[in-house]
């Protein structure tokens, strides 16, 4: 019975609450938001509504990791241990920064751009692949955190790894899935085609 009654204390379910957001965050908000800005705007198969959902969901991603980002500064400082100290911290606050302030105004510039010219520019290089190495060290961080926790506690946390492992294959497979029909549909690359490309993508 005083099992049942014994609670956490407020550290360990900081950590837990900081674990739940960043699976959240990077499994579910951003890897679809970043499926559809990546399959759904490609003709023939165009849906011109991509956009304004590729941002609503990113958004829900940055407010899902910066929360999950401030749940860790207060489990760390309630420790009393130093912030940003390790491999795992380090990973995770160039992430976040990233993620929540350099990406998004990288879209934000490469939209303005397009609206001004009809044409992509370096800031959609740059969003382009600043995404893609987001998202893969995001992944390395958080199994970075597992075996810190691992380590320190010799406590295999399951129930986050099995998720996060989850994830991992499910978005694997989905975008192996779409590269796949991407390239069976593929056109040869023609004026007309292009500029078709253009008017179907709409802004972005």
């Amino acid at each position: 019975m005083e099992d049942a009654d014994k609670k956490l204390p407020m550290d360990e379910i900081l950590l837990l609450y900081h674990m739940a957001f960043m699976v959240v965050g990077w499994g579910f908000f951003y890897s679809v938001g970043s499926v559809f800005a990546r399959y759904l705007k490609h003709p023939p198969n165009s849906l011109y509504w991509w956009f304004p959902f590729h941002v609503a969901i990113q958004v829900g991603g940055m407010i899902s990791v910066l929360a999950g980002f401030v749940l860790a500064f207060l489990h760390v400082a309630g420790e009393g241990d130093t912030h940003f100290w390790g491999l795992h911290q380090l990973c995770g606050l160039l992430t976040v920064v990233c993620a929540v302030f350099i990406q998004p105004a990288m879209g934000i510039f490469a939209h303005a751009k397009y609206k001004q010219t009809g044409r992509s520019s370096s800031f959609h290089i740059a969003h382009h692949w600043i995404g893609r190495s987001v998202m893969f060290l995001a992944f390395v961080t958080m199994f970075l955190g597992l075996w810190k926790l691992y380590s320190e506690t010799n406590d295999i946390q399951y129930l986050p790894a099995f998720g996060i492992i989850c994830l991992v294959v499910l978005t694997c497979a989905i975008c192996i899935h779409y590269e796949i029909g991407r390239y069976q549909n593929r056109k040869p690359l023609t004026v007309g085609s292009l500029n078709d490309a253009l008017e179907a993508n709409g802004p972005g």
